[in-house]
Order: structure tokens, then C-alpha cells, then sequence
């Protein structure tokens, strides 16, 4: 593999990581609640399961929500931008640096 896509993978890996913490800090409020007393309920359980079942299915949304490479590179960078933001992506850097954020999300 050559040095540029060395990079971008890990360019890429580290998009998804960020991604799956930013939804990992949406329930830890729940994790944190249910782990206070130190002890751990079915129904605490339960819940935390139900938590993660809507994290996985909020993914899959995105995924299959995600418009093709080439819908985006139609875009201009004002609506890609929106987006992007909408979906929780960093929109700093060039049109192709957000829409390879953006595809990194499949």
C-alpha cells in the first residue's frame, strides 16, 4: 500500500470511531445512571439493550439515508455542508475532504 492510502484509511477509521463515540455519549448518561448504586438489574439491563438496539438502529438510518458519492459531488458545498452537519460530520477542510468524512459513515 502506498503512503496516501495508508492515510486515508486511518483518515477514514478515525471518522468512524469519532462517530460511534459521539452516539456512545449520547447513552452513557443512561450507562452512568444504571451503574450508580453499583449494582446492575435486569431491568437496568434491559433498558441499556433497548438504548443500544436504537444506537444500531440510528446507524443503520444513516447508512441506508446516505445520498451516493455522486449525489454529493452535486452538491454544492453550502448544502453538503448542511449535510454534513446534520449528521454530525466535521465540515471543515475542502468539499472532498467532507464528502470523504461523509462516505466513511457506510
Amino acid at each position: 500500500m502506498e503512503t496516501e492510502s495508508i492515510l486515508i484509511t486511518i483518515g477514514a477509521i478515525a471518522v468512524v470511531l469519532y462517530a460511534l463515540y459521539r452516539r456512545y455519549l449520547l447513552i452513557k448518561p443512561q450507562i452512568d445512571e444504571a451503574l450508580a448504586d453499583g449494582k446492575l438489574t435486569l431491568d437496568e439491563v434491559k433498558d441499556l439493550a433497548d438504548d443500544v438496539v436504537d444506537f444500531v438502529e440510528d446507524a443503520k438510518e444513516i447508512v441506508e439515508s446516505m445520498p451516493s458519492k455522486s449525489a454529493l459531488n452535486k452538491m454544492t458545498k453550502a448544502d453538503l455542508i448542511e449535510f454534513a452537519q446534520g449528521h454530525d460530520v466535521d465540515v471543515s477542510g475542502t468539499k472532498s475532504q467532507i464528502i470523504e468524512r461523509l462516505q466513511s459513515l457506510k
